[in-house]
């Protein structure tokens, strides 16, 4: 197969099998091969569960309950915990998700298998979700696990049991609407929602067993924290399986390794200065005082850690492509040490957030949609350093600003967190 004969087609999967038997080793590639043979006889059976079942008012309800489990949705609740005074919960639920889309991109990029064939499947979609590879859900997965995380959260509150009971209802109604969705929806088959689901409920199970010693970790005021911390995060980001097309995902994935440090630096910042939850936020409001307080802090908390966005990046891209140019002149470059993209590919925009999700939406189209020749050289060169480490360092003080900045600030302008 040559150079010429390979194109990005619209979706990722889908080029010839000769493509991705030269790009994969034997593991992926019998992986994929597996994986596709049940996704080629799926399709079909999903086009016609489609057919019979599909409604007008089924496609509109699966349609916005999939916001449930996507990415953005878990931004926009994180900060939740934190900003009220529920720092364990908030700390569980972070890591449960960072760990979700981390562990779901390595498995999409590890095994590269393509969406459930459009056609003979619809699908049902507001995003561009379609554009990564689908095996396993990533929805399902955050979903799952951030559900058992709240049923959790549940059984230890001091709630009556008829409100325990009605909570726990609506949970697993949100749960299973996000994971059957997927499949409803034509996003995904039976065995990426199973995966899914599986992969969640081991990812909690483990927070749970590790979550404790986190802890205790954190809560160190040795340098030592924050500098380990700091280089697991990176190597993450480093040790990120090279799929065989330009998917998306990887972005998502170095996203909330840095929120995930960002995170755990704030809390360690927190016990070594004195700023813990137990000791410093002592202002406590009532009654009206608390409602009027709870009105402004969302919109002041997340715009502070939006605020640090705006700034972080534009200094990040000034800063980084220079120190970059100068380390690889001394050192020698390399594919992961250049710091402009292939010019068979559009430039990575190195953050983007819920700020600018419908620009990301129209780049990532775009990509998509135009055929060009890739060649084999260049297929795993698509990640470079400057663009990596802007993300990593805007997202991680995004973390921290949510984690620890945000609170002290409610607590100085006398609302507390309690």
């Amino acid at each position: 197969m040559t150079s010429e004969s390979i194109v990005k087609p619209k979706e990722v999967g889908r080029q010839p099998d000769e493509f991705y038997k030269t790009r994969l080793n034997k593991w992926r590639y019998r992986t994929r091969r597996i994986i596709l043979r049940s996704l080629r006889k799926e399709s079909e059976v999903m086009a016609q569960f489609q057919r019979r079942y599909r409604r007008n008012w089924l496609d509109t309800y699966m349609l916005w309950s999939s916001f449930l489990g996507a990415v953005t949705f878990f931004i926009l609740l994180l900060p939740i915990p934190y900003f009220w005074g529920h720092a364990e919960q908030g700390r569980a639920l972070l890591q449960t998700l960072a760990a979700s889309v981390w562990i779901t991109c390595l498995m999409k990029d590890f095994c590269c298998v393509p969406r459930p064939y459009s056609p003979p499947v619809s699908r049902i979609s507001m995003g561009s979700s379609h554009l990564e590879y689908g095996f396993p859900s990533t929805h399902s997965t955050t979903a799952v696990a951030q559900a058992l995380v709240l049923k959790q959260w549940l059984d230890e509150s001091a709630l009556t049991d008829s409100t325990k009971l009605l909570l726990h209802v609506l949970l697993g109604i949100a749960t299973f609407s996000v994971v059957f969705g997927r499949f409803y929806c034509g996003m995904h088959s039976s065995v990426d929602c199973v995966g899914g689901v599986i992969t969640g409920y081991l990812i909690y199970l483990t927070r749970s067993l590790i979550g404790p010693y986190y802890k205790t970790y954190i809560s160190q005021t040795s340098w030592l924290t924050p500098l380990s911390l700091t280089a697991l995060s990176l190597f993450a980001v480093h040790a990120h399986i090279k799929p065989a097309e330009d998917n998306p995902a990887f972005e998502d994935s170095v996203a909330f390794i840095s929120v995930f440090l960002g995170n755990g630096i704030g809390d360690w910042f927190a016990n070594v200065n004195g700023y813990s939850h137990a000791t410093y936020f002592t202002t406590k409001l009532h009654g009206w005082e608390w409602y009027l307080a709870s009105l402004f802090k969302y919109p002041l908390g997340v715009g502070m850690i939006f605020l640090t966005r705006l700034l972080t990046k534009p200094l990040m891209q000034a800063v980084l492509p220079p120190l970059f140019r100068s380390l690889h002149s001394v050192v020698g470059g390399g594919t992961q040490g250049d710091t402009q993209a292939s010019p068979t590919e559009p430039k990575m925009d190195a953050v983007p957030s819920v700020v600018d999700l419908g620009q990301l939406k129209q780049r990532k189209e775009s990509t998509a949609q135009t055929p060009q020749p890739l060649p084999q050289q260049k297929y795993n060169s698509r990640y470079y350093d400057a663009d990596i480490m802007t993300r990593v360092v805007t997202y991680a003080a995004m973390g921290f600003v949510g984690t620890i900045v945000s609170p002290i600030v409610f607590e100085k302008l006398g609302w507390g967190l309690y």
